[in-house]
Order: structure tokens, then C-alpha cells, then sequence
């Protein structure tokens, strides 16, 4: 009965937002397209350098909107090798909370499998690794995604992640550090 209870209220959920995220991009000024952005700072999260931050400022110099800890940018990158330049589209989660000068992404390198070697390592994740750097200028989409923080402190919030899983849980934890440090949280 519990999981019913559960699922109709995700379900009840996901529909609210979905219109409320179409009325928020649109009230707070997220952009249509892409947008340039230039990598103002980058930073390894780790010892062995598999994690990077990318702390990314609008070229056009205007105001960020909004976004709700938990969701993503997609970025378009037009990676060349000896042969041609690919455009690639990828997905990753904002990493901090929402801040109206920048926003930071954290991008874990996707190696081959050890098991399987003869697999292709991950194209995006080891262009932005190894050619990325300060200076460096990004496409991006305006924020998105469904999966965001509940943002009512009355409501504990209980997290359960994994490995770079957690990324999204990092741009909630701090959001609730910054905007609701009373709010009981939770962690595995």
C-alpha cells in the first residue's frame, strides 16, 4: 500500500513540475539554444584525477537564471580528431548551488572497462578532461531535469547515492546548506 501511496504522489509530483519547470525557464530568463560559456576556473576532486570541476561565467556577461538543485546542463562539444570534428551532446549535473555568476559542473573521466579494454573510453568525458581547460569556451542548454530537491524544509531529505551518482546529491546538499541549514538531512 506504502509503494501506491508512493508512486501516485511521484506521479502527482512529476506532472506538477513538469508545467512548473516550463513557467520557471520562462520567468526566470533561461535562454533557448545555446549559450557560451567560458571555463573560469577547473579543479580535480580526487587524488587520481577521474573527477574534474568546471566552474563555468556566460560569455555575454548576463545574469544566470535560477536552476533547481539536482539538475543538469547539456553541453554541445565539437570534438576533432585526425579525421573529422563530431558534435557531441552530453548531460551532466550541475554540481553546486544555484548561483547567479556561474555554475559548476563535475565531470568524472570515463575510462574503457578493465574487463573489456578493447572498448571505446568515454569520447566526451576525456575531451573535457584532457582538452579543456581555463579560457577554454563551452556551448551549453539552459538548465533541465526533473530530478531536483523537494524545496520544503518541513521535509527531511534522504539521499542514497553512488560513486559520481552523487553529483546531483552535492548541488541539493549544498543547496540545503546554503538556503535551509536547519533542515534535517540524510546521507547513505
Amino acid at each position: 500500500m506504502w509503494i501506491s501511496i508512493a508512486l501516485w504522489r511521484w506521479r502527482a509530483a512529476r506532472a506538477a513540475g513538469r508545467s512548473q519547470v516550463l513557467t520557471t525557464a520562462a520567468a526566470t530568463g533561461a535562454w533557448s539554444g545555446l549559450r557560451e560559456f567560458r571555463v573560469v576556473h577547473r579543479e580535480f576532486e580526487d587524488a587520481d584525477q577521474t573527477q574534474c570541476s568546471y566552474y563555468l561565467e556566460p560569455v555575454d556577461g548576463a545574469p544566470l537564471p535560477s536552476f533547481r538543485a539536482g539538475q543538469f546542463l547539456t553541453l554541445t562539444l565539437a570534438i576533432a580528431d585526425h579525421r573529422a570534428v563530431s558534435t557531441v551532446t552530453r548531460c551532466y549535473s550541475l554540481s553546486d548551488c544555484p548561483d547567479p555568476r556561474r555554475y559548476r559542473l563535475t565531470i568524472k573521466r570515463l575510462l574503457a572497462p578493465a574487463s573489456q579494454p578493447e572498448l571505446p573510453a568515454g569520447l566526451a568525458s576525456n575531451y573535457l578532461h584532457d582538452r579543456v581547460h581555463e579560457g577554454n569556451v563551452l556551448k551549453a542548454r539552459a538548465p533541465a531535469g526533473n530530478f531536483f530537491i523537494d524545496s520544503d524544509a518541513a521535509t527531511p531529505a534522504v539521499f542514497i547515492a553512488c560513486g559520481i551518482g552523487v553529483t546531483p546529491i552535492m548541488s541539493m546538499l549544498r543547496y540545503v546548506i546554503a538556503e535551509q541549514p536547519l533542515r534535517p538531512v540524510h546521507l547513505y
